[in-house]
């Protein structure tokens, strides 16, 4: 539920989405997956003793995406409930204090 909240808020579903190219390195795919995140995920997997790992292209790939939101959520967002969880999705490891965070969550929460 949450997952096709993002996935549409993100992206609209597009899976050949890419957005922020005026940052440099942007985001892409139907979760807007940005390199560092793409890092996070593989650090948390090989923490983990997991041996699989995501290249940069799996961000085209809806199901890749999925599974790296879900390694990232899992692993730093166990219990926290969906606001913390998008808020943070969109703006880092402290989204949910952000004030920029707080229109994300409410487009999310209309998608929920």
């Amino acid at each position: 539920v949450l997952v096709d909240a993002l996935i549409y808020v993100e992206s609209r579903g597009k899976d050949d989405a890419i957005g922020d190219t005026h940052l440099g390195k942007p985001s892409i795919g139907v979760l807007q997956i940005r390199p560092i995140m793409v890092r996070e995920v593989n650090r948390i997997l090989r923490k983990s003793s997991i041996s699989k790992s995501f290249k940069l292209k799996d961000r085209f790939n809806r199901q890749k995406s999925i599974e790296m939101f879900k390694v990232w959520k899992n692993h730093h967002h166990p219990e926290d409930g969906f606001e913390m969880i998008s808020r943070n999705w969109n703006g880092g490891s402290h989204g949910y204090k952000k004030k920029r965070t707080e229109k994300y969550w409410v487009k999310v929460q209309k998608q929920l």
